[in-house]
């Protein structure tokens, strides 16, 4: 749970696993922007039907990917429509769900059957587990207009924290994979080139190094926020 947004950025695919079933719901996705939840459902083993819910980009998804593991489904979904049934099916474990408050609506994904083990326990001791008929998880609330405008640094849609780090993550991680890479910048190998020591264009890499280090740092920060915040959760699916 949790884990697919630790290594991407937008030039990387997500790798497909034929040990899941894959639903990936987009709502109200832009042709140019947008987040998908992945909602990964256990095949078979000890965690079989327990459902794993991340965040990636829409960059990270493949379609000749999706084509060849068949066990995938996109869901491209309207909050229009959502409000208009309130809830909505998405397999025999996965359903969606729309609360309906003063300020806002909140959209959740509900659980069925799910087996989960308690992630801290005393070394050598069998860690305790749990059958939860229904589970609840907030992905993220929308905010009426009237509302949005009296709640300062709020978005119409704010994703639930823990996505919204995943999101954030992604993020920083293509920033520092941007500056990463000076092997293919080539221009100061090329056979002609007047370039010295002193030009502009040595300038340029002693920037692009530096701006390297500084995502380098950004990077690791959040990815620690991501860790805290995934570690408070006290009890994870089975897996």
């Amino acid at each position: 749970m949790y884990d697919l947004s630790m290594s991407l950025n937008y030039q990387e695919p997500l790798v497909l696993q034929g040990k899941y079933i894959y639903n990936f719901i987009c709502i109200d996705l832009e042709p140019t922007y947008g987040s998908i939840f992945v909602f990964r459902t256990i095949k078979y083993g000890d965690g079989k039907d327990n459902v794993l819910i991340d965040l990636i980009d829409y960059r990270n998804l493949n379609a000749f990917d999706v084509a060849l593991h068949k066990d995938c489904t996109i869901h491209i979904l309207k909050k229009q429509k959502l409000f208009e049934y309130k809830s909505l099916k998405i397999t025999d474990n996965i359903t969606l769900e729309v609360i309906f408050n003063n300020s806002n609506y909140e959209f959740y994904a509900i659980l069925k059957e799910q087996k989960y083990k308690c992630r801290y326990g005393k070394l050598g001791e069998v860690k305790e587990e749990k059958h939860f008929p229904s589970i609840k998880y907030l992905l993220f609330t929308m905010y009426k207009e009237k509302e949005r405008e009296n709640i300062m640094n709020v978005n119409s849609i704010e994703l639930a924290d823990i996505f919204k780090l995943q999101e954030e993550l992604i993020w920083n991680n293509n920033r520092y994979h941007n500056y990463n890479d000076l092997t293919k910048i080539t221009i100061d190998k090329l056979v002609n080139n007047k370039t010295g020591q002193s030009s502009a264009w040595n300038e340029i890499k002693t920037i692009i190094k530096t701006e390297r280090v500084g995502w380098d740092k950004k990077m690791s920060e959040k990815f620690n926020q991501f860790l805290l915040k995934s570690s408070l959760q006290e009890y994870v699916p089975i897996e």
